[in-house]
């Protein structure tokens, strides 16, 4: 099993490296007991190459030996044959290399794990399931009780979602 991290590099100091290293480092730690497991983190991979990314504003024309059409094709490629899985970083969905990484992950039919997305699509399930029930059974109450599940549901995901966010914090100027 192989994960790609996906996420913007481009306009972000150091290319984002340190969202990209958090997030290797989560996802080693939470499948350290799953042999063959591998992360596939494009920053890192960039750096054994030979790539400095040490940039304070992400520009790709500051690197030396950088070429981003080589680069977005080793990275299609790993997401093509080797990757079985894509982890999504804060902030995807701006950056043009990352979306253009989901759109082939979505083709290969590789399963996106950003945290919280099966979660969240779980809980909304069991939720619209459960008013239902209520409201087939009990037909003159379902609309407090309504309302009382999605507040408790929205305040759990609001929770759950403040504890599963491993994106470093990273300003932009």
């Amino acid at each position: 099993m192989s994960i790609y991290i996906a996420g913007p590099m481009r306009g972000y100091e150091n290319f984002n490296k340190a969202a990209f290293a958090t997030a290797e480092a989560y996802l080693y730690g939470i499948n350290d007991d799953v042999p063959g497991y591998e992360v596939f983190n494009p920053a890192r991979i960039d750096e054994e190459a030979g790539i400095d990314l040490t940039s304070a504003t992400g520009d790709e024309s500051e690197l030396e030996g950088f070429d981003l059409r080589d680069a977005m094709a080793a990275n299609c490629v790993l997401i093509c044959r080797e990757c079985t899985q894509m982890y999504m970083l804060k902030g995807w969905e701006f950056s043009a290399g990352a979306r253009a990484e989901h759109a082939l992950a979505v083709i290969m039919n590789n399963w996106q794990s950003r945290a919280g997305a099966f979660l969240l699509t779980c809980c909304a399930l069991i939720l619209v399931g459960a008013l239902l029930f209520v409201a087939y059974a009990f037909p003159l109450t379902w609309v407090p009780i309504m309302w009382f599940c999605l507040w408790f549901l929205g305040l759990k995901l609001l929770e759950w979602g403040a504890a599963q966010d491993v994106d470093a914090e990273v300003d932009r100027e």
